[in-house]
């Protein structure tokens, strides 16, 4: 029996020191003593790998979709270089969330994917990963692209729907400022034209583009990119939130039933 356990216990420390080794440490905000990659966490789940931190891109197994504020102004990293994505949500990330796992139409705006369904070791010991993280999320995340900014809709960006989609992303980035990821800490009253993002990461790969690429009958190659229906545009309003409005000055939608 004690050598059972003794066997167990080795296995247990090489079963952490792998995951360890192939995941990374977990960043922790505010660590003390202080840890300067850290401190400003690119994404939630955010792990240290050889050094570096490893801005929550897939492990060597699976694939991952993400959503992403691009060309955010003044955006930067820790160490004071332009950073062109800020993040917002991906999948599967988030379906750990109850209100989530608990949400019907959340899950419909993603295709009811399941975790395992994002492990895909089989492709990833091949050569095809881009094509199928591309492909894959490309379908996961189409109907939460043509969602327009002031609808109320449950997504993983919008949790609990008691505001548009774009009032919680106007109200989102005043929470980088406030925690330093800009290269100044004054958030502005307006914002123009910001673009959102799709991007895959597989394999172990960086965030990239989610793009329809098909070949054409005359063997031209086209890529149009997955983007959100409108560009966002947010103005402080008297109570100091920054809250959408459309960039064009059309009407819009502003009130959620609740």
């Amino acid at each position: 029996m004690a050598n059972i356990r003794i066997l167990s216990s080795i296995f247990g420390f090489f079963f952490v020191f792998l995951i360890a080794s192939v995941y990374g440490e977990l960043c922790k905000k505010f660590e003390k003593p202080e840890n300067p990659t850290c401190d400003r966490k690119f994404c939630p789940l955010e792990r240290i790998v050889d050094g570096s931190a490893n801005k929550c891109v897939s492990n060597p197994s699976q694939y991952k979709c993400g959503v992403f504020y691009k060309n955010l102004p003044g955006r930067v990293n820790p160490s004071g270089v332009s950073e062109s994505l800020t993040w917002i949500g991906a999948l599967p990330d988030v379906l750990n969330k109850p209100k989530i796992q608990n949400s019907q139409e959340i899950k419909e705006t993603f295709g009811n994917l399941k975790k395992k369904q994002f492990r895909i070791k089989s492709v990833c010991d091949g050569d095809n990963g881009p094509t199928v993280g591309n492909a894959r999320c490309y379908a996961a995340m189409s109907k939460a692209s043509q969602i327009n900014m002031d609808q109320c809709t449950k997504t993983i960006v919008n949790e609990d729907g008691k505001e548009t989609i774009g009032d919680v992303l106007c109200e989102t980035i005043d929470s980088f400022y406030e925690n330093g990821y800009f290269s100044t800490t004054t958030a502005p009253d307006t914002l123009d034209d910001i673009e959102i993002t799709f991007q895959y990461s597989v394999c172990g790969g960086a965030w990239t583009q989610v793009a329809n690429n098909e070949t054409l009958s005359n063997g031209v190659e086209i890529s149009n990119a997955l983007e959100a229906p409108e560009k966002l545009c947010c103005q402080r309003d008297g109570t100091g939130k920054l809250r959408f409005r459309r960039c064009d000055g059309s009407d819009f939608n502003s009130v959620c039933d609740a």
